[in-house]
């Protein structure tokens, strides 16, 4: 998970955009019973990525579904 986010990072950053201030992470197909294993192991290793990466002082959004077959993500 760590390599992933501080890929996604240094991706962001090769592509000359303003400093991240934001972290959006959508974790989908988990069930209730795992939500205490994603907010205890998930959420500080990309915390830990965000802060190697220069980025410690981004805001972090973890979102966790529950259902893989009805997802809809909208911006407006």
């Amino acid at each position: 998970m760590q390599d992933l986010i501080q890929t996604s990072i240094k991706r962001y950053k090769l592509n000359k955009r303003p400093p991240l201030k934001k972290m959006i992470v959508y974790r989908n197909g988990c069930s209730e019973g795992q939500y205490h294993n994603v907010k205890a192991n998930e959420i500080p290793l990309i915390a830990e990525a965000l802060k190697q990466e220069n980025c410690g002082n981004a805001t972090l959004t973890v979102l966790v579904g529950t259902k893989l077959h009805n997802v809809r993500l909208v911006s407006l």
